[in-house]
């Protein structure tokens, strides 16, 4: 086999490689986690309004909403459910999540997800997994729980 050919087959296949293990490396990636095996999962959907983004030039920015109250809510999983006020709230962003067209003074829907770990019902962390951006002239109640007896 001539130089030049083997030359040209070597470089072929490092290449074929290089693009092979690209492809791999993406579809890792794209991939949203499950939580830890030793977490349990709730789900909540809230509505609120924007009130700070992440911004590389500021580090201690993050991705903040003014939420609406969140009745059902629970602190711990084994318990029952304690409520959260409306509150402004940060929301870190979980894997694939983009704010993509969301500006602050928007109304959004955040779908949020809270981990508790499995045996005492802890809260261990929470992330928003989708959020959606609704009509700015969306009124929000922005009060508290409202329990059983409140007027």
């Amino acid at each position: 086999m001539a130089p030049g050919a083997l030359m040209t087959r070597l470089v072929t296949t490092a290449l074929c490689a290089v693009v092979a293990l690209s492809l791999i490396g993406c579809s890792r990636s794209s991939e949203t986690p499950e939580p830890e095996p030793d977490r349990l999962r709730a789900v909540y959907d809230v509505r609120g309004r924007v009130t700070m983004l992440p911004d590389a030039a500021t580090p201690t920015s993050e991705f903040r909403v003014h939420h609406e109250p969140i009745p059902d809510f629970r602190d711990n999983f084994h318990a029952d459910p304690v409520g959260m006020n409306a509150m402004i709230m940060p929301f870190p962003l979980g894997a694939g999540e983009t704010l993509e067209g969301i500006e602050v003074g928007h109304v959004v829907l955040v779908t949020f997800e809270v981990l508790h770990e499995s045996e005492t019902g802890e809260l261990v962390d929470w992330r928003a997994i989708r959020v959606r951006r609704l009509d700015d002239e969306t009124e929000l109640d922005l009060g508290r729980v409202r329990r059983d007896g409140d007027e």
